[in-house]
């Protein structure tokens, strides 16, 4: 795993919008990555992420993909 993916992750996790929104378009990682298995806005949703979940919603990301229980991220 690259350096640059650490921050990709990092940034999901703390919320940190920008970096997420210049990794992305620098090609490190998109917005349906897995991170620890999970893509991204299931990681920023559960910790009110809000800004990165609009990020990730303008480049791409899908938020209807649902857990076993039939959970999304957003609802």
């Amino acid at each position: 795993m690259s350096a640059h993916y650490n921050h990709f992750r990092s940034a999901v996790r703390n919320g940190n919008a920008a970096q997420i929104e210049i990794l992305i378009n620098l090609g490190v990682a998109t917005a349906n990555s897995l991170l620890d298995e999970l893509p991204p806005v299931w990681i920023a949703a559960p910790n009110g992420h809000v800004d990165v979940i609009k990020t990730l919603v303008s480049l791409g990301a899908a938020v209807d993909t649902a857990a076993s229980t039939g959970i999304t991220p957003v609802y």
